[in-house]
């Protein structure tokens, strides 16, 4: 399985630490790393593919990084190093048995350096997506998430479609 990871980010100083500690861990895995980067001036990588974002948004950036990944798997993650690289091969593990893996930082283990007031946001949302939707999440707010490409092409196609 290849594994597309994509890291959105804008004025990220640690972006080259977490690509470095990314490649570590997912050594053994065939994977790409791929940066979409906001900032007004571009970070200079090392290990990963650099590429500029013409839109604006989060999940614009995500979807900018999903049009050109080549990858079997793709892997979201914040570029702040608030999501543990030690934590990628948990998630590409568990996405052997699933298509959607998604890390939640209110889980055993997990962790949050958030300020209270986002916690809350967070809480609040996860407990309106579960009583609503029917969902079932532990963090709905999670950006830290792995798919199957092929089980995101659907999605993906409808979100283009309404563009």
């Amino acid at each position: 399985m290849k594994v597309s990871v994509i890291i959105p980010t804008k004025n990220e100083p640690l972006i080259n630490e977490l690509v470095s500690q990314l490649n570590e861990e997912i050594a053994e895995y065939d994977h790409e790393v791929i940066v979409v980067d906001k900032s007004k001036v571009p970070p200079k990588l090392k290990g990963a593919k650099l590429l500029i974002q013409k839109s604006d948004g989060l999940g614009n950036a995500f979807m900018e990084g999903v049009a050109v990944s080549k990858g079997d798997a793709i892997l979201l993650m914040d570029g702040d190093l608030s999501h543990s690289p030690k934590d990628v091969p948990k998630l590409l593990d568990a996405l052997k048995d699933s298509d959607i893996v998604i890390g939640s930082k209110y889980m055993k283990g997990g962790a949050t350096k958030d300020p209270f007031y986002r916690v809350i946001i967070s809480i609040c949302s996860t407990v309106f997506a579960n009583v609503i939707l029917g969902l079932g999440l532990s963090d709905s707010m999670s950006g830290f998430c792995a798919v199957r490409k092929k089980a995101s092409e659907g999605v993906l196609r409808d979100i283009r479609k309404q563009r």
